[in-house]
C-alpha cells in the first residue's frame, strides 16, 4: 500500500508542477503550435468562359532536377551533361554545362557558384521520363511542376494571365 501511495504521490507532485510551476512554459509551447502561420500553396483554378469552354488550366509536368554538388563529388559531371545532350539535344549542352560545371573566378569559392539545386528548364516528354529514371545518376531525380495551359491559345490572354517557369 505504501509504494502505491508513493506513486500517486509522485504523480501528483509532477501535475503540480507541469500545471501550476511550469504553466508559463507550456503555454508559450502550446501557443507556439496552435498560433504559427503556415504557408499552403493552392493551385489556381482552371478558367472557362460563359459557354464553359475553357480558357486556361493546369497541368503537371516532369522536369529534370539535378544536384551538381553531388555530381561533383560522384565525380559524374561530364556523364550527365553527356547524358542531358542526348536527351534534349547536343545544342543544349552549353546550358547543362552553365548549370552543373559553371567557370569558377580564380580565388573564389566553389560552393558559390556550384548549387545544390538545379532544375532544367525544359519539360520532359514521357520517353525521356523513363530514360531519366533508368540512368540511374546520384543527383539527378524527376520533378512535377505545374504549368499553366490555354488550349484555345491566344484568346483573352490579356486577361487570363500566365505563369513562369516557376509556377507563379
Amino acid at each position: 500500500g505504501s509504494i502505491m501511495f508513493l506513486g500517486f504521490l509522485g504523480m501528483g507532485w509532477r501535475a503540480f508542477d507541469v500545471s501550476v510551476e511550469q504553466h508559463e512554459k507550456y503555454v508559450e509551447k502550446a501557443n507556439n503550435r496552435q498560433l504559427g502561420a503556415y504557408t499552403v500553396d493552392a493551385g489556381r483554378g482552371t478558367l472557362l468562359d460563359r459557354n464553359h469552354l475553357s480558357l486556361a488550366v493546369n497541368d503537371s509536368v516532369a522536369k529534370i532536377v539535378i544536384n551538381p554538388r553531388r555530381l561533383h563529388k560522384n565525380g559524374d559531371v561530364e556523364s550527365v551533361i553527356n547524358f542531358l545532350g542526348e536527351l534534349y539535344g547536343e545544342e543544349k549542352l552549353p546550358y547543362f554545362r552553365g548549370l552543373i560545371d559553371p567557370e569558377i573566378p580564380e580565388g573564389a569559392k566553389p560552393y558559390d557558384y556550384i548549387k545544390a539545386y538545379r532544375r532544367i528548364k525544359y519539360d520532359l516528354s514521357d520517353a525521356q521520363l523513363q530514360r531519366v529514371e533508368e540512368s540511374g545518376f546520384q543527383g539527378m531525380r524527376i520533378e512535377r511542376v505545374p504549368k499553366r495551359v490555354y488550349p484555345r491559345g491566344k484568346m483573352a490572354a490579356h486577361v487570363v494571365g500566365r505563369t513562369d517557369s516557376e509556377g507563379a
